[in-house]
């Protein structure tokens, strides 16, 4: 769904398997460009102030070939 309505880059909740070591404070989110683009990257940018211009270009956590492995795989959208 959110790949259909999409008007903003949403966030993820810190999935346990990947957001560790260089992720461990980055917070996890799918850029706009890649849901424009129909790619399941999960990406990740450094938390705090000023941080989140969604630029599409912060570093893969983890890529996916649909959007049911990305679920299946953990990731919970934050709300």
């Amino acid at each position: 769904m959110i790949f259909q309505t999409a008007t903003f880059a949403p966030l993820f909740k810190p999935n346990p398997k990947h957001c560790k070591n260089q992720f461990a404070h980055f917070t996890p989110y799918i850029s706009y460009k890649d849901i424009i683009n129909k790619k399941y990257f999960i990406r990740g940018c450094p938390i705090g102030p000023g941080n989140f211009p969604d630029t599409g270009q912060r570093d893969i956590i983890a890529e996916y070939a649909s959007i049911e492995e990305l679920v299946n795989d953990g990731w919970q959208l934050d709300a």
